[in-house]
């Protein structure tokens, strides 16, 4: 009985912890502290929103703010892919929410410059074959993602109920091997999910794409998938 009434005494001061992943970004940008509040993105927020007890009911829209500021914090640090991953991640999640949100970080100076929108492929895949930023299907060898990290442990904290999860997301594997403007395909999952699969995509490395033995740009498709139950 007394762990009972402690836990509700406690409840309030951890929702309050647990509910102010938007006011900690918004302090940064105010502040800002642009390394401190992408360190926050980069490292602790997926995790951070794992452990929030409404973490299965946050909506697109939510998620998409989050995203924002973040890629807000990227651009005040001059960090160019951090800003572009994180503005694609926010308008995958809910383009509206993430254009309105625009106009207030412009007139902070930040945002300024993002990447230029690209349509999905509209076919398939196919072996001993390259798609390159043009759309355009030639012979050659496709990239290869070299061994991905370990799922990370915010990809199984849904709590029971949700058994299986499978999100797909196209993927610009420039020369450098770092992928880059992803865009979401399909998502069987919670919206949560989806940020986490982008969080965990944006630390995959590549072996670029070869066309006649040299290295292009090419698009690429994955589907992160979470088969045991969470």
């Amino acid at each position: 009985m007394k762990t009972f009434l402690l836990s509700l005494l406690l409840l309030p001061l951890l929702s309050n912890a647990a509910f102010g992943n938007e006011e900690k970004l918004r302090k940064w940008i105010d502040s800002s502290s642009w390394a401190e509040g992408t360190e926050y993105c980069d490292q602790k927020l997926a995790d951070d929103l794992a452990r929030r007890p409404d973490v299965r009911s946050l909506s697109a829209d939510t998620l998409a703010r989050l995203a924002t500021y973040c890629a807000a914090l990227a651009s005040g640090k001059g960090d160019e892919a951090g800003t572009g991953w994180w503005w694609y991640t926010a308008a995958g999640l809910h383009l509206k929410t993430a254009q309105d949100l625009l106009p207030e970080m412009q007139q902070r100076g930040l945002l300024k410059t993002l990447p230029e929108p690209r349509g999905r492929a509209v076919a398939e895949e196919e072996k001993g074959k390259v798609r390159l930023l043009s759309g355009e299907v030639v012979d050659g060898a496709p990239a290869k993602p070299l061994p991905p990290p370990r799922y990370p442990k915010y990809m199984f904290r849904l709590g029971p109920g949700v058994a299986a999860t499978e999100v797909e997301v196209e993927l610009v594997v420039p020369r450098d091997g770092v992928p880059r403007q992803p865009l979401l395909l399909s998502a069987q999952a919670l919206p949560v999910h989806a940020l986490f699969t982008y969080r965990f995509l944006s630390a995959w490395r590549f072996e670029p794409a070869k066309v006649n033995g040299e290295p292009v740009d090419c698009i690429y498709k994955v589907k992160v998938s979470t088969k045991r139950a969470l």
